[in-house]
């Protein structure tokens, strides 16, 4: 991935992995079980 050489990278993690688990739990919480893998 990124070097943490930027400040800002820790800010980007934070945000993709609250979005991730946003769009995860809505897949999970669909009614039929969208999330088949």
């Amino acid at each position: 991935m990124f070097a943490d050489e930027q400040p800002e990278s820790s800010i980007v993690n934070s945000v993709v992995a609250a979005v991730m688990v946003l769009i995860i739990r809505a897949l999970v919480d669909m009614p039929g079980g969208t999330l088949r893998l």
